[in-house]
Order: C-alpha cells, then sequence, then structure tokens
C-alpha cells in the first residue's frame, strides 16, 4: 500500500543546519505557476527543490491545476480555477520577499488561453502583467515556451482530435491556435529582458497530445527544470529525482484534484492558491 500524499513542504519547519540549529538566513522562495503539466510534476519538483536547497529552508508557493489559464478562467469537469494573474499567491509572496529571501520563479503552461478563444496580443499583455508582478518582488524568473508542433501546419483531424479531448467546449479555429503559438513563442524568443530566461524547450518530452510530458520522461523534464531554478539561487544539483518519486508526484496531484479541489474533502494548502 502507498504512503498517504506528503504534506506541501512550504509549511514544514526550517531545515536544520550541521550544529543541529534552524538557518537564521531568510528561507528561500520558489513561486511555481503553471497548469496540469507543473500539477502532475509539483510534488517531486517539491520535494527536489527542498533535498537539494537543504540545510537551508525554502517556501514554495503555486497556483496550478489543469486547465488553467494565466487570463481567463479555466479548469476541467467541475472544477474551476480563476485567472493566474489576479492570484493572492502575489501578495504572500511579497511578505516572504520583504522579509529578505530570494525569490526565484517559474512561469510554465502558458497556452491554455489561446484555446479559451484570448488573442494573442492580450496573452502578451496578460503575461508581461504577471511578469511585472515577479520583478516586483526581484523575483528571478524562468519561463518555458508553447510546443513547436503546434506551430506547424499539422492535419485538422489531429488539431481537432486534441481540442476536443483537452479543451471540450473551445471552437478556437486551428489558425488562431497557430498563429497564437507562434506569436507567444516569438516574443519569449525575442524577450532582452535579462530578468527573464527561457528554458530550452523540452518539446523531446512531450506524450502523444504534444501537450503534456510522457510519464516515461517525466523524470528527465524535471530534473532539468529543477536544476535550472537552482541556478537561480545560485546552487548545483545534488539530488537528482528517481522514477518512483515521479509515480508518487502523479499520484498526489490524482489525490489534490479529487479530495481538495473537486469533491472538496480536505481543505486547500496554504500555499497552493
Amino acid at each position: 500500500m502507498m504512503d498517504a500524499p506528503p504534506q506541501d513542504p512550504d509549511l514544514s519547519a526550517p531545515a536544520p543546519s550541521e550544529n543541529g540549529s534552524p538557518e537564521a538566513e531568510a528561507p528561500h522562495v520558489c513561486v511555481l505557476l503553471g497548469a496540469s503539466n507543473l500539477a502532475r510534476g509539483y510534488s517531486a519538483l517539491s520535494h527536489y527543490l527542498t533535498r537539494n536547497l537543504a540545510p537551508q529552508p525554502v517556501r514554495i508557493l503555486a497556483a496550478m491545476g489543469p486547465g488553467r489559464g494565466y487570463g481567463c478562467r479555466g479548469g476541467m469537469l467541475n472544477i474551476s480555477y480563476p485567472p493566474i494573474v489576479d492570484s493572492p499567491l502575489f501578495q504572500r509572496a511579497r511578505k516572504q520577499a520583504e522579509s529578505g529571501s530570494r525569490v526565484v520563479a517559474l512561469v510554465t503552461d502558458i497556452g491554455n488561453d489561446l484555446l479559451y478563444g484570448m488573442d494573442p496580443d492580450h496573452l502578451v499583455a496578460t503575461l508581461e502583467e504577471v511578469f511585472q508582478r515577479l520583478f516586483d518582488l526581484n523575483a528571478r524568473i524562468f519561463v518555458t515556451s508553447l510546443p513547436v508542433f503546434f506551430e506547424q501546419e499539422v492535419s485538422p483531424m489531429v488539431y481537432h482530435s486534441i481540442r476536443a479531448l483537452l479543451y471540450p467546449k473551445s471552437s478556437v479555429s486551428q489558425e488562431h491556435a497557430v498563429n497564437g503559438v507562434r506569436r507567444m513563442n516569438s516574443y519569449l524568443k525575442e524577450s532582452k529582458d535579462p530578468r527573464v530566461r527561457v528554458v530550452p524547450p523540452l518539446d523531446e518530452y512531450l506524450g502523444w497530445d504534444h501537450v503534456h510530458y510522457s510519464l516515461l520522461r517525466s523524470t528527465e523534464v524535471w530534473n532539468r527544470v529543477g536544476g535550472t531554478l537552482l541556478s537561480g539561487w545560485d546552487r548545483q544539483p545534488r539530488h537528482p529525482l528517481r522514477f518512483p518519486r515521479m509515480l508518487l508526484s502523479y499520484r498526489d496531484n490524482l489525490h489534490r484534484l479529487l479530495m481538495m479541489e473537486s469533491l472538496k474533502c480536505i481543505p486547500r494548502s496554504a500555499n497552493l492558491f
């Protein structure tokens, strides 16, 4: 029998230093923003960061969930999430930043708004607003691009099949989606702001739908992303993720979706927004 899902690391006590006393230095703060890919990898990534930043504590704040949008309300089935840009997460992170914590942020899964019909230029403006909220925290920002697959002229049957499965209420045309992905990736590629670093493309790890990372390669994905985030604190990875940890992360995601967000049998964790 599997163990019960672990508590979120944001609420853990400060890690002890080598002499047995808590670190006096302010904890590192990690802001995680995304949708389904982040939700699946969240527990594993949190575990990775906590281990690799030890003995210093890390506080992790996340706004995520399947179908989550940055400027649109999104979700799946009976689960609905408010737009990330309006999240109270930023206010919570500000309190941590004012205490002297260095903030590192991951901005990922940024394509859902396009399938909800948002104009690409509007999404760019929304993303810039998110970046500004993170700039106000003096955060080091890492962002992932959209799958290059959707920049291509894929067959209408493939596009409509993926849209019907993942966005059943969407009526967005293939032309709108393709132009949107091209616009967003071009915007990220041409960005000259040194405070925003684009993570090297992760397309090789995507599964059959070209949207979600393959379970079998998810360990590689989150080791790469985690190592990139560590560089924001000038740290090197020492403890890589292993596949069993990824399986637990997927299980934890299902537990959150069912018990916390769908049935609401347990309260939402204080660090999840």
